[in-house]
């Protein structure tokens, strides 16, 4: 039984039709390079990926993660063949692939999919959209709290397997930044740090501390399962 919540959702005749192959992924592997045609779309089973957006210049910044909720391959979906954008995986996983060309094909011949697939784009989208309010409303401490709250949501574990290092590659922000956010969140006895990994003892704290930057992308991913015929019960809908 897969673990990704799309190929769940799928009928058996479009999980059929994708000729999907288990493969693993190493962390700080690019699946997606920017201005490429990307030969698979990947459906992750375990671990996540982060996408990058970089102007033709020195600026970056890091958009959106994407775990066992959803894959990549927005641009497959959107009939693109070429995506803006690029992907790396950040913490090792497993993932379903399949030829991004027989996903296209599929997407031509069957509704089911590509109202399904179209409804996960919608809500990555409604995510990429509270990341840019974040980073041009929210301070530091907030914007880890997002963080750390979409990592957790992505993990099977209340780990969050990051460095300091990491983090502040994913905020666009200074190691020294994100350090001084994290004493403050384990001071409080939010979090737990440790060398390689990050506990998260209180969730809802984080929640609270984040609150107008988060929550708009489950929401809709929740609204997007229900519309698929499989209301999720679960507070977390991924």
């Amino acid at each position: 039984m897969a673990n990704n919540r799309l190929i769940t959702l799928m009928t058996d005749g479009d999980r059929d039709a994708l000729h999907f192959e288990l493969v693993s992924l190493d962390a700080r592997s690019r699946i997606e390079v920017a201005h490429n045609v990307s030969p698979y779309v990947y459906f992750f089973e375990s671990g996540f990926a982060s996408i990058e957006y970089r102007t033709s210049g020195r600026f970056r910044c890091d958009v959106a993660v994407v775990g066992k909720e959803g894959c990549s391959g927005s641009s497959t979906i959107l009939g693109c063949p070429r995506s803006a954008s690029s992907m790396m995986v950040q913490v090792e996983g497993d993932a379903y692939r399949t030829p991004a060309s027989a996903l296209a094909a599929r997407l031509d011949v069957s509704k089911s999919l590509r109202s399904l697939l179209l409804g996960y784009v919608h809500s990555l989208q409604v995510q990429r959209d509270e990341a840019m309010l974040a980073i041009s409303k929210g301070n530091v401490l907030q914007r880890l709290a997002r963080c750390l709250l979409l990592c957790h949501d992505r993990l099977e574990h209340r780990s969050v397997p990051l460095t300091h290092d990491t983090i502040a590659f994913l905020l666009g922000v200074r190691r020294a930044s994100v350090t001084a956010a994290l004493n403050t969140l384990q001071t409080e006895s939010t979090v737990d740090l440790h060398r390689s990994d990050i506990n998260i003892l209180n969730r809802q704290r984080l929640v609270e501390i984040c609150r107008p930057f988060y929550g708009g992308e489950e929401r809709e991913f929740g609204l997007m399962q229900a519309n698929a015929g499989a209301v999720d019960t679960e507070a977390r809908v991924f």
